[in-house]
């Protein structure tokens, strides 16, 4: 008798969960029995957080921690003995925080890259500069636009050369830069691997 995959009952809104059975053995050498199309299991589909890898939110909080303490050091009321720690005497921080969160990035960007490639054979560059684009280049310019209306009123110093740099991903080669946009040298760093990465995978 030939073993079907069989399905755990659904839970409701969701699709059935196909799990998989042994393939039936022949009696007289032992060997499995040729499965057809049919019996191939597929994964459930559901929303992106179930493809979630629940053990980088750890890694995402300690980076958010070491960010958030080398940002600290130097202010007002943080406690001298931990300045040198976590201030580039000892620890860099804030520089080990950013540097795990390229990591993380680097390795999530990489899977989905090759599970485009497994699924479809070739990567679609478009389609994946188009997503990139759209979550990340809206708020960024709303935010640049911010600095432009800021600087006009006199709110904030920023320089065309700020702007320029912003606008071009290319803040991290801008030494000179304002202290407005000197966070965006990490986002430069990021869109960088975005553009370059896919094309050599």
């Amino acid at each position: 008798e030939v073993r079907r995959p069989g399905r755990r009952p659904a839970l409701p809104g969701r699709r059935p969960v196909v799990f998989w059975r042994p393939a039936p053995t022949c009696p007289r050498d032992g060997r499995r029995f040729h499965r057809s199309a049919s019996d191939v299991p597929t994964l459930p589909s559901g929303p992106a957080d179930a493809r979630r890898i629940p053990s980088l939110d750890g890694l995402r909080a300690i980076s958010i921690l070491a960010v958030v303490l080398g940002h600290a050091g130097g202010t007002h009321g943080f406690p001298a003995w931990a300045e040198g720690i976590v201030v580039k005497d000892r620890f860099d921080a804030a520089n080990f925080g950013v540097r795990v969160f390229f990591v993380i990035s680097g390795f999530l960007i990489t899977g989905l890259l090759l599970e485009e490639q497994r699924r479809h054979g070739a990567l679609a560059l478009g389609r994946f500069y188009f997503r990139r684009t759209f979550r990340i280049v809206p708020a960024y310019l709303a935010f640049l636009a911010a600095l432009v209306g800021l600087g006009a009123v006199g709110a904030v110093s920023v320089t065309r050369a700020d702007l320029l740099h912003a606008l071009t991903w290319t803040v991290n080669y801008h030494v000179d830069r304002s202290w407005v946009v000197g966070h965006l040298w990490s986002l430069a760093v990021e869109e960088q691997f975005y553009l370059l990465w896919p094309a050599i995978v």
